[in-house]
């Protein structure tokens, strides 16, 4: 399942852990809506690329606040 994002979760800060442009791809897709498609197209990705990614940012977010 998709995890949403926000500036924080329970006090915990994904900018301290997310990459500029983790935090970027996350923000696109949870915070403003954009599907892959158009995402990928702002951030000059390929839109495999950006599902490879968000996977990724999913995976390593779920460590810190599982």
């Amino acid at each position: 399942s998709d995890l949403p994002i926000h500036d924080s979760c329970n006090g915990f800060d994904f900018s301290s852990v997310l990459t500029e442009e983790e935090y970027k791809i996350m923000d696109l897709v949870y915070n403003q809506g954009y599907k892959g498609k158009e995402a990928a197209r702002l951030l000059g990705l390929n839109e495999s690329t950006l599902r490879v990614r968000l996977f990724r940012i999913r995976h390593k977010l779920r460590k810190f606040i599982a």
